[in-house]
């Protein structure tokens, strides 16, 4: 009883810390920059969002020129040479409050974007950070974190390179929570021929060239990256096995490689730092498609190569399946048992075979289905953490009218506390008119969903459960692809994310219109009826929804729009560029399990154990607009002269006493209409002199306002 007593006191302590307000948003951030001599009005974005346990915020992204946060250059130097436009990366730490703790630039001015790649905080010790990095060369330089690299040969600090590594790298960075480097990997590959030597282009061809042109380059084209429990880092990257080398001294001069013809055998993961250069072997198993992607699993620090797998095999009999468009990998993520998964999307281009089936390398008979002509199919393969794959998901549109594109994408994945599993998913196509010529199947389970369907819900062995949708009167209503760290939110029966539209927005259960193009956050229940909505009022096509991180009742949220936004009571104004944003949402909401209620008044039953010998109370619906019911399981509450009355706590700490209605035998209604948005704490006593104490969580009457 004292330890039940005792939680009871310490959830009271956590509801009176939080702020009076139970939803809103505590700040939001935001930079833009100039690429002054293109004339571009894209560049400023983030691509990747995390926190660490005390509530400060990670970024990674990329500005332009000119680009501040809190009044700080994000570039803290001034650019030279000709190519002063380039997009740089920045990595920064933020507050609780939102206060800029500290950033890192990467800036180059070869001509050629630096690309950020993704962010994870791996524990509260480290944060990994990973992005493409083109080292200068010639008359260029580099900005290299804290570092100017005048030319390629002052970037011997870096590494004892010699000529086989590539001038495009991947850097894989890590810093402390204090923004010092802990550790700095950069990363690049080269191919193995048929006796086991490097395959390489010399720098200092006599045709001018000062690298080999190859196509699809020797760069790693890391797509997404994560670390799991024990530190073991894991990525995907594109793995287009072909290479064509152009330059008069090498030895495979105007000659194309690839596993085909038996020229590439495999390749080398080289690993710079300065301790000098190591190289990782991996062999390509076959047959394979040229065009793959490819799981890459390291020890940490990325002392060896533990596990590769290719995702699909060529089909034996037909090569063409090697011209498939794989049109994007999405997310990488692991599980509390390190298991690992993968979401993507493939086009079928008609142009080469109207139907065909892809196999899983490695698996007992896993097949990719991919016979509708020129549709998009959305995919999850789940493997186990030797990268042996264990079972794939996959969404496709049946479609027997041709003028109709039918496109699904499995987008990212979360978890929720009991191991189902959620998808967040893009299916786009131009009519809503669904019927037996046109329809989506998960696996064998038909799907007659509106417009766009932003979530699936599977359980533990992927059967179908439930799906939430978003319909608007565009194909614009949509998550958007571009953003390899895009996530959702999921927690207490609630999918939280930032979605697009256009006028507006209608879900299974709501309708909301909107004022032309926009995007926002919107919070659906697992059976997908919508919980909130808050609408960003950002009117324009260049809108980008990045990261959508929970950590309790609080959101961190990122992307990029263009044309000003308001979010609530936050403006940003227009200035013809693309706005990078970072926000901090609070919603107490969050902390109590959500029950949808069929009787419109946007809660459900939430029961509580109050007493060791499991009786309990229910406080019903919870969060609650108007009223909330009170049912005391097997019991009455205690009257005084007929009257039951309870003890209003509100978060400043203000005691007030209530009266309760009685509707039946032990249910009472307790209307607090008047009462403002907040978190209260209700003290109820039974009728044997037990005193209980029920968190409620009240919402303003004005939906999701």
């Amino acid at each position: 009883m004292k330890a039940i007593k005792k939680n009871i006191l310490l959830a009271a302590f956590v509801v009176l810390s939080l702020t009076a307000h139970a939803q809103h948003f505590d700040w939001v951030k935001s930079y833009w920059g100039i690429a002054t001599n293109s004339g571009q009005t894209d560049g400023n974005k983030i691509i990747g969002t995390d926190a660490d346990s005390d509530g400060n915020v990670y970024v990674i992204g990329e500005f332009t020129l000119g680009a501040q946060i809190n009044g700080v250059d994000l570039l803290p130097m001034t650019p030279y040479g000709p190519y002063n436009r380039t997009v740089n990366v920045v990595i920064a730490k933020l507050s609780p409050t939102g206060e800029l703790l500290w950033h890192k630039a990467i800036h180059s001015n070869n001509g050629l974007h630096t690309r950020p790649i993704g962010i994870k905080c791996v524990g509260d010790t480290s944060i990994a950070c990973m992005a493409d990095v083109d080292l200068p060369g010639g008359n260029h330089y580099a900005y290299f974190l804290d570092t100017l690299l005048p030319n390629w040969e002052s970037g011997s600090f870096l590494m004892d390179i010699d000529s086989i590594m590539s001038g495009s790298m991947t850097a894989w960075l890590l810093f402390s929570p204090d923004g010092d480097l802990q550790e700095r990997k950069l990363l690049s590959m080269n191919y193995i021929d048929i006796n086991g030597n490097d395959i390489m282009g010399d720098r200092n061809s006599p045709n001018g060239s000062q690298y080999a042109k190859m196509y699809y380059n020797q760069a790693m084209a890391v797509q997404a990256f994560t670390v799991d429990n024990d530190g073991n880092i894991i990525m995907t990257r594109g793995a287009w096995d072909l290479l064509f080398l152009y330059c008069d001294t090498c030895d495979y001069h105007q000659q194309e490689c690839s596993p085909e013809n038996g020229l590439i055998t495999g390749f080398n993961i080289l690993v710079g730092d300065t301790g000098g250069l190591r190289k990782l072997r991996c062999s390509i198993p076959e047959p394979t498609s040229l065009k793959n992607y490819q799981l890459l699993k390291f020890s940490p620090h990325f002392d060896s190569l533990i596990a590769t797998a290719y995702y699909f095999d060529m089909s034996p009999d037909d090569t063409v399946v090697s011209h498939i468009s794989l049109s994007d990998l999405h997310s990488v993520k692991t599980d509390s048992r390190n298991r690992v998964y993968v979401t993507g999307s493939i086009v079928n281009d008609a142009s080469y075979r109207n139907a065909f089936n892809l196999a899983i390398p490695n698996s007992d008979n896993l097949i990719l289905d991919v016979q509708e002509a020129n549709n998009t199919t959305g995919f999850l393969i789940q493997y186990d953490s030797r990268l042996v794959p264990q079972r794939i998901a996959q969404l496709k549109g049946v479609n027997n009218n041709s003028q109709f594109t039918m496109n699904s994408t499995f987008h990212c994945i979360n978890f929720d506390e009991d191991s189902n599993v959620v998808i967040l998913i893009d299916v786009g196509k131009t009519t809503d008119d669904m019927n037996d010529d046109r329809y989506f199947l998960y696996d064998t389970t038909r799907l007659d969903i509106g417009l766009t369907t932003c979530f699936l819900r599977i359980d533990t062995v992927w059967n179908y459960l439930s799906s939430g949708q978003i319909n608007s009167p565009s194909s614009i209503s949509r998550l958007n692809k571009r953003v390899k760290q895009y996530d959702i939110a999921v927690q207490n029966n609630r999918i939280m994310a930032q979605v697009r539209y256009w006028n507006s927005l209608a879900t299974i259960d709501s309708t909301f219109i909107t004022s032309g193009r926009s995007h926002g956050l919107i919070t659906w229940d697992y059976d997908g009826h919508c919980i909130s909505f808050i609408d960003y009022h950002s009117p324009s096509l260049n809108t980008e929804m990045g990261g959508t991180i929970l950590r309790d009742s609080i959101l961190y949220l990122s992307g990029t729009f263009q044309d000003g936004a308001t979010l609530q009571d936050f403006s940003v104004p227009s200035n013809g560029y693309c706005n990078a944003y970072i926000a901090k949402y609070v919603d107490t909401a969050f902390l109590t399990p959500y029950v949808y209620d069929s009787t419109g008044n946007g809660g459900g039953e939430v029961n509580i154990t109050l007493v060791e010998d499991g009786s309990a109370l229910v406080a019903y619906p919870n969060p609650f607009r108007q009223s909330v019911r009170i049912k005391v399981q097997g019991g009455q509450l205690k009257e005084h002269n007929g009257t039951v009355t309870a003890i209003l706590t509100d978060l400043t700490g203000h005691r007030e006493q209530v009266r309760l209605t009685p509707d039946a035998p032990g249910q009472y209604t307790l209307d607090l209409t008047s009462r403002h948005q907040a978190t209260y704490l209700l003290t109820l006593t039974t009728s044997d002199g037990k005193t209980h104490t029920v968190r409620l969580l009240k919402h303003s009457d004005i939906f999701g306002q």
